[in-house]
């Protein structure tokens, strides 16, 4: 099974939806596992929208590899210790940063409401905590694509932020202007640090450790790498982060030019090492001299 997300995976569907194939990052990793570990394999096909269970009658696709339905599920799927108890989390083959997207030109100051599309939060403390509790108790902040998502974001009064992986977030941004030709919407990074993410395998599989091992192969000979930057969305006109990096680099304070001034205490630290030393030589000198004298005596 297969869960879309930029970069990752794209899936490709015929005129009555029949999925044809994949595209992506995760695709060209499973074809390459496949050959080096000479199996095959076939995409399981569902209509869920989320990783965990919404309901009794919305199961997630985790639900499918726990029935034995399926062995693999491609996603970029965030570690946690619940999802450890139900699947075989595959080494990490990609960090991702949360952001948020933001409508422009105005940026909410105070967000009134946080909405996060595909599957519920898991953690269990701290700011995620929060917004996990905001979405379980209002069933309206969920979204069930990422366009619905932005049509929220945009939709008047300005009180709702999406937030997701930061690679999602520029993958979501040039899809709405190629679609709309407009840009509406900007992303501002939450600045914590990247969280581990992967693909996971039902429990006890017999893949596991050819997997992991393979992933560590992949990041090792730089493949993970290549294949992400031929797959990463330009969210460029935008949204450009290079242009971000640049404004933050002249905005630091400019170097000044060093002068003899700068150097005053360096000189006079010289100078005190020098004169101690002239000391102590001199020093040395008249123990020398006393001793010589003493000898010749006797």
């Amino acid at each position: 099974m297969a869960v879309e997300y930029p970069g990752s995976v794209k899936m490709q569907r015929n005129l009555t939806g029949h999925l044809i194939r994949l595209d992506g990052v995760a695709p060209l990793m499973l074809d390459w596992l496949s050959v080096r570990y000479n199996f095959d394999y076939s995409i399981l096909d569902s209509n869920a929208t989320s990783l965990e269970d919404l309901g009794p009658k919305q199961p997630g696709l985790i639900s499918y590899t726990l029935r034995g339905e399926c062995e693999l599920i491609l996603a970029v799927m965030l570690h946690s210790s619940e999802r450890l108890k139900k699947l075989e989390l595959v080494h990490p083959w990609m960090y991702a940063e949360t952001a948020f997207l933001l409508p422009i030109p105005e940026i909410l100051n105070n967000v009134n409401a946080v909405i996060k599309p595909f599957q519920p939060w898991t953690a269990d403390k701290g700011l995620f905590k929060g917004f996990g509790d905001k979405l379980r108790a209002n069933p309206k902040l969920r979204c069930n694509s990422s366009r619905q998502c932005v049509e929220m974001v945009n939709s008047l009064p300005r009180q709702h932020a999406y937030i997701d992986g930061f690679s999602a977030l520029k993958g979501i941004i040039k899809e709405e202007y190629k679609r709309t030709g407009q840009c509406k919407t900007n992303i501002m990074k939450m600045g914590e640090a990247s969280r581990p993410t992967g693909w996971a395998l039902r429990k006890r599989s017999a893949y596991n450790e050819k997997f992991n091992r393979g992933m560590l192969v992949l990041l090792e000979n730089g493949l993970i790498s290549q294949w992400k930057k031929q797959f990463e969305a330009d969210p460029r006109p935008c949204f450009d982060e290079d242009q971000l990096y640049r404004n933050a680099k002249n905005k630091e304070k400019p170097l000044a030019r060093l002068s003899l001034a700068n150097l005053t205490g360096a000189f006079a630290a010289l100078a005190i090492g020098v004169f101690i030393s002239v000391l102590a030589f001199l020093f040395e000198l008249l123990v020398a001299a006393v001793t010589n004298k003493r000898i010749t005596v006797i």
